[in-house]
């Protein structure tokens, strides 16, 4: 007759502390008096997706920054034949000239004197 193997009904308890063995419902560690109804958190793993995704979005943007600067050397080397010389206003001097307006002159008030008045010791 094969034995069936029994799960486990209560999973061993450690202390995260020390390792001592504690009983399931232990409030405290009775060897080093850790709080055992803090529970520790533990570190989270970063998944695969995750590192995926970071990946992707970074390559994403490397590409979009190769294509931009590829876009901007065309933009550069580009000769000007896009605008007509016909459409360009041609610039000349002024016929007359601009009136400029005379400062006028305010009259400020004067700071009142100060008067520094000393005693003899």
């Amino acid at each position: 007759m094969a034995q069936e193997q029994l799960p486990q009904v209560a999973i061993e308890r450690r202390c995260p502390n020390c390792g001592t063995r504690v009983a399931r419902d232990a409030e405290s560690c009775f060897m080093c008096g850790y709080d055992l109804r803090i529970r520790p958190r533990r570190k989270q793993r970063v998944s695969w997706i995750d590192t995926l995704l970071v990946l992707a979005v970074l390559g994403v943007l490397g590409l979009w920054w190769q294509i931009g600067g590829q876009q901007a050397i065309t933009e550069a080397t580009d000769n000007g034949d896009g605008i007509a010389s016909a459409d360009v206003p041609v610039l000349g001097p002024t016929t007359e000239p601009t009136p400029t307006l005379e400062p006028t002159v305010t009259p400020t008030a004067l700071p009142p004197e100060t008067v520094l008045v000393t005693h003899e010791v």
